[in-house]
């Protein structure tokens, strides 16, 4: 027990909190949202059509899916020599590829919160508190947990939140007309 306290009253665990909760959300919005988005709104394809809104919106993220790909090299390169087998780095890619999975969704709700309200700051507190909670648990698939015999109802619980989540994107919550388009260029 004490050397789970002395690793939360860690030094570096509190510089990890600050990194995690506010100055890496920072940073990736002003740099994956408000650098990148508007140049892609700008961008017209070979007919000479702008790209749209929602095309930008999953464009975007991508970059910010790539970004987060380092992870994998961290892992690998903190492993001891004796453990890197070819299963454990099949074990790392997929949790590579889960990760790049749902960046890539995050950075794609971002960018369309971000293109319909332009406010970095909303976008920026979204991604504080999607770094605060975390990943959805998933344990309950476990046959040793307490909640097992619960995992069809926790299950269709999760799949009706992910059809509200899609659903979300075209709520009463956001603009009608995206903002930041109108925003770039008003003639449209």
């Amino acid at each position: 027990m004490q050397s789970i306290l002395s690793f939360y009253n860690d030094e570096n665990y509190r510089w990890m909190k600050l990194r995690n909760l506010f100055i890496a959300p920072l940073a990736e919005e002003a740099i994956f949202r408000a650098c990148l988005i508007p140049p892609l709104l700008a961008s017209t394809s070979k007919d000479g059509e702008p790209l749209s809104p929602i095309a930008t919106a999953w464009i975007g993220p991508l970059f910010f899916g790539v970004a987060h790909l380092h992870h994998f090299y961290e892992q690998y390169r903190q492993m001891p020599p004796w453990q890197r087998s070819r299963n454990i780095v099949f074990q790392l890619l997929f949790g590579l590829l889960f990760q790049w999975a749902y960046t890539t969704l995050f950075g794609a709700y971002v960018s369309h919160v971000f293109i319909r309200t332009a406010s970095l700051s909303v976008v920026t507190l979204a991604h504080v508190v999607c770094n605060y909670v975390g990943l959805p648990e998933i344990g309950f698939v476990n046959p040793t947990s307490n909640l097992y015999c619960y995992r069809w109802i926790i299950s269709i619980l999760y799949l009706v939140g992910i059809c509200l989540f899609v659903a979300g994107f075209d709520s009463l919550v956001f603009p009608t007309q995206s903002v930041l388009p109108s925003l770039l260029y008003p003639q449209r």
